[in-house]
């Protein structure tokens, strides 16, 4: 059924690639800040998409691996094209990309959860069920000084662990792909914390340990009620 996986993993990549080509024409040709708008909303769609099917209940393991693979050659190819046309604005763009997404993952995988009474409620559930719904693992760590602070880390972060701290990558360096990534990853959780209640933080990410990255989020201390 699956057919070859070389070819079917092949086949994604092309596709990913005209995706994200298709997106960027509308850019190159002076397109309207609407058009615009409309292309970044279609990339967070079709993200938003693929990786809710990683976590599609009980299929064979080799269908989640062509999800996997979908999901990672799309990030791939949007990263990429981001690098190279978005210049000084390239994190902005890549978080606010990640933060339409982590607001509708969040929605889903919460649906059948309990009301989350405090923040913390809501840290400990981007902690557990929600990075388990997206990289098939828990956050290795989690420390809080209860004054809004909390310092979340991922020993072996998924998306870091292909980057070399010596070989250069075909857009940027390996330093400023792993901006990128973890800007996506900011923006998901921010985007998540937003549709649980928690409209105003920051969310920041330290990759000096690669491929382990801390997460850093900031919480104003005023009240703010969960969804």
């Amino acid at each position: 059924i699956m057919g070859d996986k070389g070819r079917r993993s092949t086949d994604l990549r092309r596709t990913a690639s005209a995706f994200a080509t298709s997106t960027g024409l509308a850019s190159r040709e002076g397109a309207t800040s609407s058009a615009l708008s409309r292309a970044s909303l279609d990339v967070s769609q079709s993200l938003t998409a693929t990786a809710s099917s990683l976590s599609l209940g009980k299929q064979p393991k080799s269908v989640k691996e062509v999800h996997y693979s979908c999901f990672s050659f799309l990030q791939m190819e949007v990263i990429e094209y981001f690098i190279a046309s978005s210049g000084e604005n390239v994190l902005t763009r890549i978080g606010d990309l990640g933060f339409q997404i982590g607001g509708r993952l969040a929605e889903r995988y919460s649906k059948d959860c309990a009301r989350f009474r405090t923040k913390l409620d809501a840290i400990k559930f981007i902690c557990k069920d929600f990075w388990t719904e997206i990289f098939k693992k828990q956050i290795d760590n989690l420390k809080t000084n209860h004054q809004g602070v909390f310092r979340l880390k991922d020993n072996e972060f998924k998306w870091l662990k292909g980057l070399s701290a010596t070989t250069p990558a075909k857009s940027g360096s390996p330093v400023t792909r792993a901006q990128c990534y973890t800007s996506f990853a900011c923006g998901i959780i921010r985007g998540a914390l937003g549709n649980l209640g928690i409209t105003q933080c920051t969310v920041e990410a330290d990759t000096t340990d690669l491929p382990a990255c801390l997460f850093t989020i900031k919480i104003q201390t005023n009240p703010v009620s969960a969804a």
